[in-house]
Formats: C-alpha cells, sequence, structure tokens
C-alpha cells in the first residue's frame, strides 16, 4: 500500500510473529449491518479465543463513520471508551516508552531498547543504520549495543563517517550515564537523563507544531514515581538491578490499573497513531471517506491529499498485532450509496 506513495522514506519492517491470520474484508449492506458484523466477530472472538473487550479496537476515518457503531454498542451494552488517548495507559506513552527505554538501556545491554533510542533524539541513525548493526550482531552473536561498537571501528558500506561519528556519541553517552550514576537514586538517574539527553528540548522542538504538555505531564508523573520507589528502597542495590527494579514497578502499576479498564476503543485513525490492539476493525473503507475525496482541482496538490489518505490507511492497517478487518458498506448512513 505505501509503496505507491512517492513521496516517503523507505523503511525495513519485520515482524517477530511467527504466523499470523490473513486479514478479513467484508462488503456490509449499510452502516447497521456493519456494526452488526464487528460486534458479531467481538462476541466470537472473545469465546472462541479468550480475548477481552480491551483486546479490540474500531478505527474509522472520521468521527461521524464511527456513529453507527456507538449506537450499536450502546443498544447492546458493550463497554467502550470513544477516544484511543482517553484509553491510553500512561506507560504506552512515548516519552514514558522513551525514558524507560534509556533506563533499561543504561543498567544493561537491552537490545529492545536500544533500537528504541539510538535516534531519540534524532542523531540521523535510522533504520537503514539499525539494519545494519542488526546483521552485525546477527553475525557475531552479539547483542547491538556491541555491535553498534563493531560498527564504528569497520569500515562498512553504508555507514558514513558522519554515522560512525554519531554512533560513537551515542554510545559513550551511555557508557558515562554507567559510570556516572552507580550510586545514584531512580529520580536523580531520571532527571539526569532527560537533561543529558536533551529530552525536554526535543519535545519542545517537535511541539512547535502541536502542544507538548500531555507529554510532560507523562514525564513529572515518571518523576513522581521514581521519588516513590526511592523513598520506599532504603538497602542499597546495584544500579542495573535499581533500574530493572523500577521498571517492573511502572509497568505492574500499570497494569493493575489495566484490569479495571475493560473497553473496546472506538477513535479516529489520527488518534490511533503510535498505539496498538491485538485485533483492528478499519470500518467504511469506501471512496469518499476513507479515503477522503481530494479539496482541490489542482492536480499536484489532489496527488498530495490522496499520498497523506494512503498513509492514514497505512497507519490503521498497522495498528492491529494479530488481526485486522477491513470493511466498507453499500449505502452510508443517510442512504447515500
Amino acid at each position: 500500500l505505501i509503496k505507491k506513495n512517492t513521496h516517503r522514506r523507505d523503511k525495513v519492517l519485520w515482524t517477530k510473529n511467527t504466523q499470523g491470520e490473513l486479514l478479513d474484508f467484508s462488503l456490509s449492506r449499510d452502516d447497521k449491518n456493519e456494526a452488526a458484523m464487528v460486534l458479531k466477530e467481538i462476541k466470537r472472538r472473545m469465546q472462541n479465543f479468550g480475548l477481552e473487550f480491551r483486546d479490540f479496537a474500531v478505527l474509522g476515518r472520521t468521527r461521524r463513520a464511527l456513529q453507527a457503531i456507538s449506537d450499536c454498542f450502546k443498544q447492546f451494552k458493550v463497554p467502550y471508551s470513544s477516544s484511543a488517548k482517553k484509553g491510553r495507559a500512561f506507560r504506552n506513552t512515548k516519552e514514558v516508552l522513551d525514558l524507560l527505554a534509556y533506563l533499561r538501556l543504561i543498567a544493561g545491554d537491552d537490545d529492545k531498547a536500544f533500537e528504541r533510542v539510538v535516534n531519540i533524539p534524532k542523531r540521523g541513525l535510522g533504520s537503514g543504520i539499525v539494519a545494519i548493526i542488526r546483521d552485525i550482531a546477527r553475525s557475531s552473536g552479539k547483542g547491538l549495543f556491541k555491535a553498534a561498537k563493531r560498527a564504528v571501528k569497520a569500515q562498512l558500506r553504508g555507514i558514513t563517517i558522519k554515522h560512525r561519528k554519531a554512533l560513537l556519541e551515542f554510545l559513550e553517552l551511555i557508557l558515562s550515564m554507567r559510570r556516572d550514576f552507580v550510586r545514584w537514586p531512580v529520580k536523580k538517574v531520571l532527571g539526569e537523563v532527560i537533561s543529558r539527553v536533551g529530552y525536554l528540548r526535543m519535545m519542545r522542538k517537535d511541539g512547535a507544531k502541536k502542544s507538548s504538555i500531555p507529554g510532560e505531564e507523562a514525564i513529572s508523573k515518571l518523576l513522581q514515581m521514581a521519588a516513590a520507589f526511592d523513598h520506599k528502597t532504603h538497602q542499597p542495590i546495584a544500579l542495573d538491578a535499581k533500574l530493572h527494579e523500577f521498571y517492573q514497578n511502572v509497568r505492574k502499576k500499570e497494569s493493575d490499573k489495566d484490569e479495571k479498564r475493560n473497553h473496546v476503543t472506538l477513535s479516529t485513525i489520527h488518534q490511533a497513531k503510535g498505539l496498538e490492539w491485538p485485533v483492528v476493525f478499519v470500518i467504511h473503507f469506501n471512496d469518499g471517506i476513507l479515503p477522503l475525496m481530494p479539496r482541490t482541482d489542482d492536480h499536484d496538490q489532489a496527488l498530495r491529499e490522496m499520498e497523506e489518505e494512503r498513509r492514514l490507511a497505512y497507519v490503521a492497517m498497522s495498528r492491529a498485532k494479530s488481526k485486522l478487518y477491513l470493511s466498507c458498506v453499500q449505502k452510508d448512513m443517510v442512504g447515500t450509496p
């Protein structure tokens, strides 16, 4: 789908799922029939696979496209949240995931953490460079952090002097924090990571187009949790063990909160960016809705708008971890074909 866009960055994507289901596509007579199909499949999967309401999301291009689903869920008393952001766990906010990944990498050579933060803030170390490092790791049997050290020293195709310099600075940043933070409490470690990485500066720069206040609130909450953790941890403990314990502590607290939140998510595609669910329904996959029709007669502008619609469709389809449903209708809620 996304390869049809002419203005895009090449990415190398992979999955750790060894097997998966094919997507389902359905054509419904109208909005009500589409909503009935969604409800039927949710109930079937809950019964057959032991899933819960929180494992499902229904995504639409516009809020209006979700109205029939909302009405259906109300009628049959299905718990739902009409905003992905409201139902989004604190631990899944980008800022918390980034900072926890930095803590995990400081605590040890964590490959997932390395991949998440090696280019946060942007250092010119994108997916292409990470793919080369991953190849080195596979051939050497080492983790990504050690493979990155080799990449700095080696003359490899695809890694320029500029890349090696940026990679070396990143490695030295992590190593210096490992040395300096040995006896520090977690809150002080976290605050210093934010400072040395320049995380708030990055947020405010990225926030020129949108408010960074929610992100700063998430960081403030994480710092409060770190302070509470330090207060309860009186006995001496090694830095790596301390950071791992704090990481697990955050995950457990948020998991306990998640247990109390069990509902289907209804969301626009825009609101769902960065989030994932085991099962996702993308509804109203109809010309004029997804994609929206170009709002201009200018050919070049119309192409740009269509590429944006294609990007949104790609975002929607990639929110599903295990199962994806696409559906369209013959007539909308006012009977228009």
